[in-house]
């Protein structure tokens, strides 16, 4: 997929095309698995690009969106807007260290370029390698937590351009001693608001979890630890400040293996202080894992359940915004439209609608078909995907009042149909026992559906298709099943033909135990 390049800085707004009203629509999607074998099937010159989203920032108007080469694993940066039909080049050929080890490949890899270089490839800058991106809205920032660097990002005809800010002063927070050894530690989560970004470390010591939140300055890149406790997740705010959740204790869990319930705070890096938003969030009990995003134009603090799309104002009561076609790990939001990137899917916007009620809903049951659901919603933003409890797991007659009552009732349902966790207190297979019920669909009405079954092995055909000729159901995929090659030589060597293959387990063992010591033998002498 080519996308145009921007033959200005990322900040020179001149040249960017007017916000246009939010909309939905896929904004890259990456080669899916039968496309990537393809391509790299092919002649070098001939293959098409292929990317791998790698993080998202929020500027005021537009997302910035970080991409990794699936062939040099360089990285480049991209920019987006509603109304902008693709994603517009910025910088490219960038590296990314998280650990002394990167740094060592990248210089071992220049190395190895030179030769590229000289027939024009260009070089990614070693000195201006980094470990985090950021963003204060305007521009976006690198920080190399190994070498201390913070440098601006911006770029010429798709060229990287770089510029010294700081150096951070004490580089010591990003080391974990041992007795006998260190290591280089990452943030776990970073975020900036105005000239502060702060930085959430996590570590561990005898007596548990360590956590730490520090302040960094992008002005002179002075550190001080921030006054604030058992922090588990941070975001920007608005007004410069940031959003906190933090747990009422240093542990997650009490004695009895209960959630402690966390508070949300507003943090002010130029005071120092923090001002409590929700003593005991109600929404969800746990955000530490969560891609937290401020909305100003909502004024709402989003995150994401699954492919939903939640916003609240107070962490007591939550609404839905859209829906996403898988879960939203990295998000920005664009005036009312959240962006969203999967590292193996693609990158997707969303218009946010408060109290958004779709025109369809799928309720999915299973992770098996998630991958060919997820593509759907790719295509057809305006239908719902969501995931509900694994019917793998759950009894027919349980399965079958769901469907009764209309309550969180599955339309696509993946389950192993011959796993012991399908049965139900009979010994039926729950999903025979929907199909008797009158719950499945008869899908032997889609010709294409009727041949492909046709088509397969007996075993597969029996197991979807009831008595009367129904198809209830397709096979997607076999575990469970084993297969034995034979050496045709060593075969012959042991005086035998093909029709001494065992055709059952019983004669498969009584085949061993007599050929063992020949085997054995075989082994011996190769």
């Amino acid at each position: 997929m080519k996308f145009r390049k921007m033959a200005s800085v990322l900040l020179a707004a001149s040249l960017l095309i007017g916000c246009a009203a939010a909309e939905n629509r896929t904004i890259f999607k990456k080669l899916s698995e039968e496309e990537s074998m393809a391509n790299e099937a092919l002649p070098v010159e001939e293959r098409a690009e292929s990317f791998s989203p790698a993080g998202l920032l929020s500027l005021k108007d537009r997302a910035a969106i970080l991409v990794q080469d699936d062939t040099s694993r360089l990285y480049s940066l991209y920019t987006w807007q509603p109304g902008q039909q693709e994603m517009a080049l910025v910088a490219s050929n960038m590296y990314r260290a998280g650990g002394y080890a990167q740094l060592k490949d990248l210089q071992e890899r220049l190395e190895n370029l030179k030769e590229d270089a000289l027939a024009g490839t260009e070089l990614p800058d070693a000195a201006h390698c980094f470990s985090m991106l950021v963003t204060d809205g305007e521009k976006v920032y690198g920080i190399n937590h190994l070498t201390g660097g913070i440098f601006t990002i911006s770029g010429e005809n798709g060229k990287a351009v770089y510029t010294d800010v700081a150096t951070v002063q004490d580089t010591k927070i990003f080391i974990q001693e041992e007795e006998d050894y260190s290591y280089a530690l990452i943030p776990d989560t970073v975020a900036a608001s105005g000239d502060t970004v702060l930085m959430l470390m996590n570590t561990w010591d005898d007596k548990g979890r360590v956590t730490n939140l520090y302040a960094l300055s992008l002005t002179d890149g002075s550190v001080r630890k921030a006054n604030v406790e058992n922090v588990r997740n941070v975001c920007a705010y608005k007004d410069g400040k940031f959003l906190v959740i933090a747990s009422q204790k240093k542990e997650d869990w009490d004695e009895n293996g209960n959630r402690i319930p966390q508070m949300a705070m507003v943090y002010d890096p130029a005071t120092d202080t923090t001002t409590m938003l929700s003593s005991s969030i109600g929404v969800r009990d746990d955000f530490s894992y969560q891609q937290l995003a401020y909305s100003e134009k909502l004024d709402a603090v989003l995150y994401c359940d699954s492919t939903q799309v939640m916003g609240t104002t107070n962490f007591q009561k939550a609404t839905l915004y859209a829906y996403l076609p898988m879960e939203g790990y990295h998000v920005a939001i664009v005036g009312d439209t959240i962006v969203s990137a999967d590292y193996s899917s693609g990158i997707f916007a969303r218009t946010l609608t408060e109290n958004y009620q779709p025109n369809h809903v799928i309720h999915l049951s299973g992770t098996s078909v998630w991958g060919g659901i997820r593509y759907y919603a790719m295509d057809y933003p305006e239908v719902a995907v969501v995931s509900d409890s694994d019917i793998d797991s759950a009894s027919a007659e349980e399965v079958a009042r769901a469907f009764a009552s209309g309550d969180d009732a599955p339309d696509i349902v993946s389950a192993y149909v011959n796993s012991y966790t399908s049965r139900d207190a009979a010994g039926g297979l729950a999903i025979e026992r929907l199909n008797q019920k009158g719950y499945c669909k008869d899908l032997s009405v889609y010709p294409a559906v009727k041949a492909y079954v046709e088509s397969l092995n007996p075993v597969f055909r029996d197991f979807v298709t009831d008595q009367n000729g129904k198809i209830f159901a397709l096979p997607i995929s076999v575990s469970g099943a084993y297969a034995f090659t034979i050496n045709p030589t060593v075969f012959g060597e042991m005086g035998l033909t093909m029709d001494d293959i065992p055709t059952n387990f019983i004669d498969l063992c009584a085949f061993v135990t007599v050929s063992y010591t020949h085997l054995r033998a075989h082994e011996t002498r190769h």
